[in-house]
């Protein structure tokens, strides 16, 4: 459901500095409803999603924009619980979070003014976050009156790939957020190398520009 009507989700993450109203505008989450029945494949070992509290559940695309699976998760898990899970027994690899305009770039859509997304990506760049808080927090940094917002990827393990990166396009400035360890730092790498030739990448995590 709609992650305003959550009371307690929506609480959460507004407390983290994230403006649920944006989230729920740009259709980037959505809340699974406390004790709701839920597929197998939707559960933290014999737990349902919806009783672990992984509830805030983010679609995840593609490379050509397609809806293809979900990411869930939980503002506080239980200590040696992971906050985000991707459904049990299904590939997520190569599939990537993304906001309204990076929908639009990846499936080759126009804006609504008729221009092609990718060249909005192009004249206005393009932020690739780790991770669920990072890319909420950025996909509604800039409100709906910002003409020149840039487009916002998030990634967990494995969404990057030689696919996603092809569609980038050429010329594109782009900014990587990573978190500061071993694997913020892997993710971040891998972009800039599948990218350099032909973007201008720069890295930043959370211990500054590199």
């Amino acid at each position: 459901k709609p992650l305003t009507l959550d009371r307690a989700l929506a609480a959460a993450w507004e407390s983290r500095a994230i403006t649920v109203a944006h989230v729920e505008d740009r259709d980037l989450a959505r809340a699974l409803p406390r004790g709701a029945h839920v597929p197998g494949w939707a559960r933290c070992r014999s737990e349902a999603w919806s009783g672990s509290d992984h509830r805030l559940i983010v679609p995840m695309y593609d490379e050509h924009g397609r809806l293809s699976s979900l990411h869930a998760r939980a503002v506080h898990a239980e200590k040696g619980i992971p906050k985000g899970l991707s459904p049990a027994g299904f590939a997520v690899g190569g599939l990537v979070m993304a906001d309204p305009l990076a929908r639009l770039f990846l499936a080759g859509l126009p804006c609504g003014d008729g221009e092609p997304a990718h060249e909005a990506v192009r004249r206005y760049g393009l932020v690739i976050c780790e991770g669920v808080p990072d890319f909420l927090t950025w996909a509604t940094r800039w409100g709906d009156a910002a003409e020149s917002a840039p487009a916002v990827l998030g990634i967990v393990s494995g969404s990057w790939t030689a696919g996603m990166a092809a569609r980038i396009p050429d010329g594109t400035c782009v900014v990587v957020r990573g978190h500061a360890d071993k694997a913020g730092a892997k993710y971040a790498d891998a972009i800039r190398e599948s990218l350099a030739h032909r973007c201008a990448v720069r890295l930043i995590s959370d211990g500054g520009a590199r």
